[in-house]
């Protein structure tokens, strides 16, 4: 399995052939954790929102570009 942001733009030269999975369709989790009194907090809950509205629906392109 290869994610589809990896998939060269010029994929005919290669030699390989790309295939999407199909069903079911492969699926990544990411979390982010830290310590329950980490002085932190605040700034990780941005970043875990700013990585969350970042990449909305950007995999989702990127698939579809690649097939």
């Amino acid at each position: 399995m290869l994610p589809a942001l990896a998939v060269p733009q010029e994929r005919k030269r290669d030699g390989v052939v790309y295939l999407p999975c199909i069903k079911p369709e492969p699926r990544r989790t990411v979390g982010l954790v830290y310590r329950p009194g980490s002085p932190l907090r605040s700034r990780y809950e941005q970043l875990a929102e700013a990585v969350r509205e970042t990449m909305d629906g950007h995999f989702d392109k990127a698939l579809k570009k690649a097939i």
